[in-house]
């Protein structure tokens, strides 16, 4: 019985065939959504497909889809083919590839033994293609989805047009520039978040130069009772994570969690003669992260408005504040608002990589945020982030 070697996959999968190095993320989102998926044949051959990818990090997206299938499976759809690439895999300078790729021959072969290329080879003329024989007649087992695993799209071209509308924008992005200040209450209640976004400015900026290379500008501007500390953008995204680890909590007396400066923040943020260096024809993002409201909110709500007529968008990461001051000073109600009139949309601050995600799909837009979140989780996991 000849075994199926991926001669035909290609010209299923076109879009995961292509191998131009700009057009990696839209393989990277068609990937993922595989990955995601209930392992089966279709998901099978497509990630197999993907382990010939020249983008190092698509390889481990596809091979952590493939980890979540059943062995039967893996044998039975994708056959010799698959054990070719994953012997490709061992040669990879990237720990996860190398490793991940190695573990999944191991399970093929039922013995859990680690071998070196020739060893593989050895045991394929041994042994493993009886194997493969004997799964590829048995045909692959009932559908099992994985753990927190979705359907798959039906079809192939289902799942590229919706990466298309999400590359397309990205390229969009990639020629404006993407430009974000954040606005960050700094008074003492938040401490906990200001740590998080301290311990996640350096993944931040990665995912930035990951998607959008030398095409985002960051800054910040830090607020309590008043204006505390800027940064101007800047595209030296290293410059921009050494000046955030610097950010201290307001030390003010008076420091209590109740509605503060978010108006003059803001009123700062957009001031006429531009300190943080605004471009006009780039996506501009002003980003809150808050817990407590404005202290003249009707202010607030009239800048945040006028952001949105000179081309901004408005958008918040809300906390909650500690519960004595939360049913009075809650933050939500008012930054849903104050993002409404904005252009943009608040979130509740929740996970780990929730501010990633959220930053994302404040650049990218709500439409694309299943693809996003699993490109956020995929990322995490491979580089052991998460």
């Amino acid at each position: 019985m000849a075994l199926d070697r991926g001669a035909d996959d290609a010209r299923a999968y076109p879009e995961l065939a292509e191998r131009d190095q700009d057009g990696w993320v839209k393989r990277a989102f068609i990937i993922n959504s595989l990955a995601d998926g209930t392992p089966s044949p279709y998901t099978t051959r497509g990630l197999r497909l993907a382990l010939s990818d020249r983008k190092e990090l698509n390889r481990a997206f596809a091979l952590r889809g493939l980890l979540r299938a059943d062995d039967r499976l893996l044998r039975a759809v994708g056959s010799q083919g698959l054990f070719d690439a994953l012997v490709d895999t061992l040669d990879s300078r990237e720990e996860f590839v190398a490793r991940a790729g190695g573990a999944l021959l191991a399970r093929l072969a039922g013995d859990r033994e680690r071998r070196d290329k020739a060893g593989w080879r050895r045991w394929w003329a041994e042994a493993g293609e009886t194997l493969f024989v004997e799964a590829a007649r048995a045909g692959p087992p009932p559908p099992t989805p994985a753990a927190g695993g979705r359907d798959a799209p039906a079809s192939g071209d289902e799942l590229t047009t919706r990466t298309r509308a999400l590359t397309t924008h990205l390229s969009q992005l990639r020629e404006r520039g993407l430009e974000v200040v954040f606005v960050i209450d700094v008074t003492s209640s938040m401490a906990d978040e200001l740590a998080r976004v301290k311990g996640q400015v350096g993944e931040i900026t990665s995912f930035m130069d990951l998607l959008l290379p030398g095409k985002t500008r960051l800054g910040f501007v830090t607020y309590g009772y008043g204006v505390v500390a800027t940064c101007a953008l800047t595209n030296r995204l290293e410059r921009f994570a050494q000046a955030v680890e610097g950010i201290a909590l307001e030390q003010d007396p008076r420091n209590t969690t109740v509605p503060e400066a978010v108006e003059v923040a803001l009123e700062y943020t957009l001031r006429r003669d531009n300190p943080l260096g605004w471009r006009p024809k780039a996506w501009r993002t002003i980003l809150f992260l808050a817990d407590a409201p404005a202290q003249d909110p009707v202010k607030a709500k009239e800048l945040a408005q006028q952001a949105a007529a000179a081309g901004f968008v408005v958008n918040a990461l809300v906390t909650q504040p500690p519960a004595k001051y939360a049913e009075r000073w809650g933050p939500g109600p008012f930054f849903e608002e104050l993002t409404r009139l904005g252009g943009g949309t608040s979130f509740e601050l929740s996970t780990p990589e929730e501010l990633i995600t959220r930053l994302l799909v404040m650049g990218f837009g709500s439409r694309h945020e299943d693809d996003l979140r699993r490109f956020v989780t995929a990322y995490r996991e491979v580089t052991a982030r998460g």
